[in-house]
């Protein structure tokens, strides 16, 4: 399959639905965002300002979100206040995750948003990603994966139609 019958998959999958997406302005959550911002009912993206990315993480997001014209939410975790973060121990991923998407799903809801997705993509099956676990539990959407879009293909959409990311 080619990747323009995946991103007919993706955007099949989005198609008028209230979409909320864990969106950090990365590549993954960047095409999500975009493809939603053209076929979704409406599209929430929603970021958290965990205070461990560089200075203009933020504005960058808000950018991004403003370019496709869609809302944007921020929510402020910050990470160096959770002492289990802190001890870095093995379950530091899931824990990180963890923090996160109950903050994405609790602010989507509230919006009225019922069809939460994420970035993530067959590459992300492949790699050992113990926070993946979370997207399952709080029961987020993977339209990448159900279509079987890799990182490789998503970057290179990306690029080929100028889609800017961080």
């Amino acid at each position: 399959m080619n990747i323009e019958d995946k991103i007919y998959i993706v955007k099949d999958i989005l198609k008028d639905k209230k979409v909320a997406i864990g969106f950090s302005g990365g590549a993954d959550s960047t095409l999500m965002a975009y493809l939603s911002s053209k076929v979704a009912a409406d599209t929430l993206a929603i970021t958290i300002d965990n205070h461990l990315f560089p200075k203009d993480f933020v504005e960058n997001t808000e950018s991004i979100a403003e370019s496709f014209g869609i809302s944007h939410e921020i929510i402020d975790i910050n990470f160096y206040d959770d002492e289990y973060f802190l001890s870095n121990d093995t379950g530091r991923c899931y824990n990180c995750r963890k923090l996160m998407y109950s903050q994405i799903k609790k602010t989507a809801l509230e919006n009225g948003f019922d069809f939460i997705c994420d970035g993530n993509n067959i590459s992300d099956l492949v790699n050992d990603r113990p926070g993946i676990l979370i997207t399952y539990e709080n029961d987020f959407k993977t339209p990448f994966i159900e279509a079987k879009l890799t990182s490789k293909e998503i970057h290179g959409y990306l690029d080929k139609n100028m889609i800017p990311y961080s």
